[in-house]
């Protein structure tokens, strides 16, 4: 029970900063650019918790691993986890949006059902992720750093530039749009997307430099 309680004050502590923060900041962000920048600081931040954790493990020294991992969820709600939500309303088109969106959104809760599923039979050094003693989530961390990079390269190869380039003169605030003007504005950019495609329109620009 102490562990429960701890657990959820330190979640909800980086969290809850994390999400005030963006709030303030949503306005001034570049989304894709963002989104596979902080893909990319997550898998760097998740790899650098969970070694932590396996080494203070048992030790004087966990409450390095308790600051790393509030920062992970402030870090988590200040970038990726509250950018996939955006994005889907700002990309699809408004006769699309509910149905795409709620897409969007049940994958990644059936991503998480999954996960709860496989984790307790995941064994490290012979002991469950759930045993009091186990220094599994160390490497749970360690094996999401993997995905956190994954969601990096897909976000650069897959999702439209959204509300990039669009500060006029000095301001570093983006022009206010309603939903649909967004969506409108997605139809006639022809953007590259796909991995072959991006590395294609990467290689072109490149060369023409």
């Amino acid at each position: 029970m102490e562990n429960a309680k701890r657990s959820l004050i330190t979640v909800s502590i980086g969290a809850v900063c994390g999400s005030l923060i963006i709030i303030k900041l949503i306005d001034y962000v570049p989304r894709k650019r963002f989104l596979t920048w902080s893909f990319l600081w997550l898998g760097a931040l998740f790899a650098g918790t969970g070694a932590a954790f396996l080494h203070t493990f048992q030790t004087n020294l966990y409450g390095l691993t308790i600051a790393l991992y509030i920062l992970c969820q402030l870090s988590f709600n200040l970038g990726a986890n509250t950018l996939t939500f955006i994005l889907p309303a700002e990309i699809f088109p408004t006769r699309y949006r509910c149905t795409c969106h709620g897409i969007s959104a049940a994958a990644g809760k059936l991503g998480s059902l999954i996960i709860q599923l496989i984790i307790p039979s995941i064994h490290f050094n012979g002991r469950k992720v759930k045993d009091n003693d186990s220094d599994g989530l160390g490497w749970l961390l360690v094996i999401f750093s993997g995905v956190m990079v994954l969601g990096a390269l897909f976000s650069w190869a897959w999702i439209p530039d959204v509300r990039s380039g669009e500060r006029a003169g000095r301001s570093l605030k983006l022009p206010s749009k309603t939903l649909e003007q967004l969506a409108e504005g997605m139809r006639g950019e022809g953007q590259a997307t796909g991995f072959r495609r991006r590395f294609r329109s990467g290689w072109k620009g490149l060369r023409g430099r």
